[in-house]
């Protein structure tokens, strides 16, 4: 059996295919603390003790280099990369592509996969699962309750708006591995 533990520390994720064209996505979220198992994570939304959601790093080519799509969420006041919780049913990559979508108006292609954190909210682990996503068509963005704004940033220009510390690490993480010359 696989099992997410609380007082999340590090998150670590082991894909498993099957030939049945099935595949399983399986999140560990490992804790230096007690690790006391809280619920099976698998690839669709099916636990009501841990909330999952996805997104995507979205990136294009411009004359100055890549960059990232980042929304402006009302409600939260906040900077983020565009994601959502699943659906009943949904997949992690459908819930990404979806989240990104909605929030975004853009018309996008999974890339690899980004990472993943989690964290805590009123006592429920939330994981979250990002990947990188291209541009196959652009936006048809419509400011709503859930997202007033929208823009493209530089990496390195991304990092000041965005508000939570996790996903400034992960656009580092992103940024050093595909970018390994670039500066944050």
């Amino acid at each position: 059996m696989k099992f997410a533990f609380g007082l999340t520390i590090l998150n670590v994720l082991f894909l498993s295919f099957f030939f049945n064209d099935t595949a399983t996505t399986e999140i560990y979220t490992l804790s230096l603390h007690d690790a006391l198992p809280i619920s099976i994570v698998n690839d669709r939304q099916e636990s009501n003790d841990v909330i999952q959601a996805a997104g995507g790093l979205v990136w294009r080519q411009s004359a100055g280099g890549p960059e990232v799509a980042i929304v402006h969420r009302p409600g939260y006041d906040d900077w983020s990369f565009p994601k959502g919780k699943m659906e009943a049913g949904e997949a992690w990559t459908e819930t990404a592509l979806r989240e990104v979508e909605e929030e975004t108006g853009l018309d996008v292609r999974l890339d690899d996969f980004a990472g993943s954190f989690s964290y805590l909210v009123r006592q429920r682990v939330k994981v979250v699962l990002f990947w990188n996503m291209q541009v196959r068509q652009g936006s048809s963005f419509v400011a709503n309750d859930e997202v007033d704004e929208f823009k493209w940033l530089p990496a390195d220009q991304a990092l000041a708006p965005l508000h939570y510390a996790l996903e400034k690490d992960l656009l580092r993480t992103v940024v050093a591995a595909k970018w390994p010359d670039a500066e944050l």
